[in-house]
């Protein structure tokens, strides 16, 4: 990702993921399994997508702004039900 878009991004209005604003390389490789048991099984630090401690990832600041976004938009969590994320008690 460039800095010119973290930057940007930041510009118009934040940085929800929390990125560096830095050069990076992003990788994006598609591993899954069925059963979040299996997560032991797997020899590295991949998490099951439906983890919701993902969502903690973003960092505290910016889980906050996603729930205010979610009230606004989705304040009753329909997206949220079917996307896999729950953003709102």
């Amino acid at each position: 990702m460039a800095v010119s878009m973290v930057k940007k991004g930041e510009e118009i209005g934040g940085n929800v993921l929390g990125v560096e604003s830095e050069p990076q390389i992003w990788i994006n490789m598609t591993t899954s399994w069925l059963n979040q048991s299996d997560d032991e099984e797997v020899s590295n630090d991949f998490l099951f997508m439906n983890d919701q401690e993902i969502i903690k990832g973003y960092g505290e600041k910016n889980v906050r702004f996603l729930k205010e976004v979610a009230k606004g938009y989705d304040p009753k969590g329909v997206f949220q039900k079917i996307g896999g994320f729950e953003l709102l008690p």
